[in-house]
Parts: C-alpha cells; structure tokens; sequence
C-alpha cells in the first residue's frame, strides 16, 4: 500500500509547522537513494546546500529544548541550534560525519 497526498497541506502540532509534502517527498527520495545530497536534488527541494561536515562539539543552549552543535567544514565552523530530541535521535556525538543541509527562509 502507497500512500499519497493529493494537493498541499501542512500538519501543525501544538502551533508549531510538523510535517508538509516538500519533507514527505524528502524523506522519500532518502529511502530510495540512501543519500541525503542525492534526494535533496532530486525532490527540487529548496533546501540549496548539502554540506558534509563533522560534528565537533555538542554544547547546550540557553533554551532548554535546543542544542548548539558545532559543526567542522574543512576549515570553516558552522554552529547549528537543534532540538534535544534531534540530538537524541540522530545520536549526534563529537567526531561524528554527518551532511548539514542548509535552507533559507527569509532574504533581507
């Protein structure tokens, strides 16, 4: 059995935006691929870089549901602010490879 969605729609948990068609695609496209880059290009996601890096710290966050991970790209940082529950769930650790993908939601 395929399940489908026919037309667009957004499932909002408690206010906040959980799950739309472009992630369902995504999510698809990952299973069949096995890759993150690859999926990401072929569901013309608007998710425009997929950078590989490695996880070098994880620290809290003032926010007491986020985490900071920082994130090594050859010689460059990149800070990422996630939830516990992301951290938890993808086991994020210290020397750990990983693909930050990078998506812009507002061009000032």
């Amino acid at each position: 059995m395929k399940t489908a969605v026919d037309g667009p729609f957004w499932l909002n948990v408690e206010g906040r935006g959980f799950l739309g068609t472009g992630r369902i695609e995504l999510l698809e496209h990952i299973a069949e691929m096995g890759s993150i880059a690859a999926a990401a290009q072929a569901a013309d996601s608007s998710v425009l870089n997929c950078l590989p890096a490695r996880v070098l710290e994880v620290n809290g966050d003032p926010h007491p549901g986020h985490v900071l991970v920082r994130l090594g790209l050859r010689d460059q940082i990149l800070l990422a602010r996630i939830t516990r529950r992301s951290v938890e769930h993808l086991g994020l650790a210290p020397g750990m490879a990983v693909h930050a993908l990078v998506k812009g939601v507002a061009i000032t």
